[in-house]
């Protein structure tokens, strides 16, 4: 299934029309998305005790998100019946988080960490204030179905419907993209990122040639690049707020 993304100026116009408080708090929310997206890049990897260190920064910075989230938060957002439980299931999910990994469970809290971008992905979407990390989420979900077709295949073939579908999910994931670049802001003057951007890029138009030219081996491996620049996109963004 397609995702229909709003436009992204209206969505930006939109978020920094709120109240001078919302913006204010949108400052505390993006200190809080570099730990984030450090703790997602360390989760992916295995690393148990980079993920381990970042979840706590992440914790942290949560707690002044939603300090400030129940007042501060644009109107909209603050009327809306699900945003405290939006801020309580960030909080729930980070103490899952620490304990699956003290048992060394690094997959199930990468598991738990996405789940908080994927609830405020919802909320804002809900009122059409989706910003850069909501078309980031939504990039994520498109390549990961991508992955999903060539993953574990092994000796198995991708089948013509396969084809088919990482090719969809390889535009969706570029619409995305398209719409995430149109809202970096002061991200795309961070080291790093025009490199990773344009690996990205790379990356996406290896993937669909490989789909449309009905390639398996070419489109398994492009389709598993795809996913690493990904990560590497992550990486930079964990240094860039």
């Amino acid at each position: 299934m397609r995702v229909t993304l709003l436009c992204p100026a209206v969505a930006v116009v939109a978020w920094l029309g709120a109240a001078g408080a919302g913006t204010d708090f949108q400052a505390t929310l993006n200190a809080a998305m570099g730990p984030y997206y450090a703790a997602l890049v360390a989760s992916s990897r295995g690393n148990v005790e980079a993920t381990q260190r970042q979840i706590l920064l992440f914790a942290s910075a949560w707690d002044a998100v939603v300090r400030q989230g129940r007042a501060g938060a644009p109107p909209a957002l603050a009327a809306d019946p699900g945003w405290d439980d939006v801020l309580a299931r960030g909080l729930a999910a980070i103490r899952s988080a620490r304990e699956r990994v003290r048992r060394r469970d690094v997959t199930g809290a990468h598991s738990d960490l996405e789940s908080i971008r994927l609830a405020l992905r919802d909320i804002r979407g809900r009122h059409g204030l989706l910003i850069f990390d909501d078309h980031l989420t939504d990039y994520h979900d498109a390549m990961e179905r991508a992955v999903g077709h060539v993953g574990g295949r092994n000796e198995i073939r991708l089948r013509p419907g396969d084809f088919d579908d990482i090719h969809e999910d390889v535009q969706t994931a570029r619409e995305a993209w398209r719409a995430a670049e149109a809202t970096a802001g002061g991200r795309a003057t961070s080291p790093g990122w025009a490199a990773a951007v344009q690996h990205l890029r790379t990356s996406l138009d290896a993937a669909d040639r490989a789909a449309l030219g009905r390639d398996p081996d070419a489109t398994t491996r492009a389709v598993e690049v795809l996913h690493d620049r990904y990560y590497d996109l992550l990486g930079v963004l964990a240094h860039s707020r």
